[in-house]
């Protein structure tokens, strides 16, 4: 009987999914997440026993520090703490005290974080705007580059964005029928992406400006607002109340920011002329701006029907979330990176497949069979500009700093665990891959510096200072014996680390 009924459920879901896969709106989006998975993974394995590089190392460093606690008292680890935010290094010692692999943790951490990016960019697109738009949106989101070449680091980005995506899904949805279950989920899972990404909180503003240009006031009234907030800030009031504990200060990482931006002469508008082209690609780049035209028109032309009508505080909603973070990294932190803007993306797909969508409609009215020829040739032609660039950037970056990796390898294997080393910028690199003691030198006092200490490490990476290097050629060649060394080339000319052991006197 049971077996019966079984067989009875299985055949009633065959159907559902064949009825269901059969539309053509569906197969293209199964068809985009199959290839999103599938890139990935072939970049996954292509990368495979890469090195981590200084910010990926410093999460590394704080989720070693975690477990083991023996590097409480050093330097840089102490600046770390206060300027990182904390998730990424927590879940990956979780993964670490689960004798999980790096290459296991890299695929919970990043790469099912980056194929959720793809679904959730179609289900938001679906909810602002049409399938259409959302399956272009997915698409891109699925083909971009820089989603791409992050997803193969461990680095806050990728997560945090799609904490974001899965906020802002969310909060579309208590935009609709302001239910406390909903705004609790989409502001707990932004407060994730706060402890992922500082920078992420910028998209509360953009829900608070959201609301108070469609609804006014009146949001400020509604309890499911209220409730749902206070519910889904606990991990961030958590997090102010260890900071206030620990460091007697509600948010030291914005103070130490705070202190760098003040330093900067100039605003930082080459995020404007050169990230976001340098993210989309001249390609893409072309209907980004057809989109921002268009959405910026419509804002501009309808400004206080938002409330009435629909596309309208779409686009609304697209153009804040834009506006917002490029206005905080422009004038107030003065400084950008192309990874910094992942929380632009979001907007940027949606204007991209908005400035796609609109000659495609235009073409359409006259002859659809052209217009869905045009789509898939635009489609195709951006999909390959990304999707070299990606494999351009993660092919030749795949073996940056490899021999950093290996030197501090070899330490770990074969020195004694209680060895203590002495280099210059060696801090990740000995916590999370050597897993050694630490000594810095004293520029004023050189010889000094020796005290207690095991090995010396120097290196041809940036960093490395030249009295160091001298003092070392000159003066220790009769106390130090040579161990190791890694080598740039395969002629072994020329020496990337040499790790040298400090004779008994």
């Amino acid at each position: 009987m049971e077996e019966a009924l079984l067989e009875k459920r299985k055949e009633k879901l065959k159907k559902q999914f064949f009825s269901w896969i059969k539309k053509p709106h569906n197969f293209a989006l199964a068809g985009i997440l199959i290839f999103s998975f599938f890139i990935r993974m072939y970049y996954f394995f292509l990368t495979k026993g890469q090195a981590h590089w200084w910010d990926s190392l410093a999460y590394g460093s704080m989720a070693k520090e975690f477990i083991f606690h023996r590097w409480s008292e050093n330097g840089f680890l102490l600046h770390e703490f206060i300027i990182r935010p904390p998730l990424l290094p927590f879940l990956w010692s979780i993964l670490m005290r689960l004798n999980l692999s790096e290459f296991f943790s890299m695929f919970l951490l990043q790469i099912i974080p980056s194929f959720l990016s793809v679904v959730f960019i179609y289900l938001i697109g679906k909810q602002l705007f049409n399938k259409k738009i959302a399956l272009i949106s997915s698409f891109f989101m699925a083909v971009l580059w820089i989603n791409l070449f992050y997803s193969v680091r461990m680095l806050t980005g990728v997560p945090s964005l799609t904490l974001i995506l899965m906020s802002i899904y969310f909060f579309l949805k208590f935009d609709k029928k302001m239910e406390i279950k909903n705004f609790a989920l989409s502001i707990f899972f932004l407060s994730l992406a706060v402890l992922m990404r500082y920078p992420s909180g910028l998209v509360g503003f953009v829900y608070v400006l959201f609301l108070f240009s469609t609804k006014k006031f009146s949001f400020l009234k509604n309890k499911s607002f209220w409730i749902g907030g206070i519910l889904g800030i606990i991990p961030l009031i958590s997090f102010f109340i260890r900071n206030i504990l620990v460091y007697e200060t509600l948010f030291p990482a914005v103070e130490t920011y705070s202190k760098g931006a003040e330093s900067l002469p100039s605003y930082a508008f080459y995020t404007l002329s050169n990230l976001i082209p340098h993210i989309l690609q001249k390609f893409l780049l072309i209907f980004f701006i057809l989109g921002l035209l268009i959405i910026l028109f419509r804002i501009i032309l309808s400004f206080g029907f938002y409330s009435k009508i629909r596309s309208l505080r779409s686009d609304l909603f697209v153009f804040l979330l834009l506006l917002v973070p490029l206005l905080f990294f422009i004038f107030w932190l003065k400084a950008a990176e192309d990874r910094y803007l992942f929380i632009c993306l979001p907007s940027i797909i949606f204007l991209v497949s908005r400035g796609i969508s609109y000659p495609y409609n235009l073409v359409k009215k006259y002859n659809k069979n052209i217009a869905v020829v045009l789509l898939v040739l635009v489609l195709i032609t951006g999909a390959y500009s990304q999707i070299s660039f990606a494999n351009t950037m993660i092919e030749s970056k795949k073996t940056s700093y490899l021999q950093m990796k290996q030197a501090f390898l070899w330490i770990n294997e074969n020195t004694p665990e209680d060895a203590v080393l002495l280099g210059d910028a060696i801090d990740p690199y000995t916590i999370y891959y050597a897993e050694r003691g630490i000594a810095h030198w004293n520029k004023t006092d050189l010889q000094g510096s020796l005290s207690g200490v095991d090995y010396i490490i120097i290196h041809g990476f940036e960093h490395q200072s030249v009295e160091v290097l001298d003092y070392v050629n000159i003066n220790l060649s009769s106390k130090l014996s040579p161990v190791n060394a890694v080598f740039f080339d395969q002629e072994q000319k020329q020496p990337a680390v040499i790790i040298y052991k400090i004779n008994e006197q």
